[in-house]
């Protein structure tokens, strides 16, 4: 799952991906080392507010504001 500055949701499963976002081949990096990049902000959030993010994402809304944790 993204989650974009301006709220934008995208998703990718085994049975769903789009031109933009699709199953990883390789395994992420360290949240440390994504952060460390200037075009990302990456930070750890707990299960629950992924789970509501997934839930948001698959249903087509928007993401809640940042920082917010569920």
């Amino acid at each position: 799952m993204e989650v974009y500055r301006d709220g934008r949701l995208q998703w990718a499963d085994a049975s769903h991906e789009t031109p933009t976002i699709g199953l990883g081949e390789v395994p992420f990096p360290p949240v440390e080392e994504i952060d460390a990049l200037e075009e990302f902000t990456a930070c750890p959030i707990t299960a629950e507010t992924f789970e509501a993010a997934w839930t948001a994402a698959r249903a087509g809304l928007s993401a809640p504001g940042p920082g917010t944790d569920a």
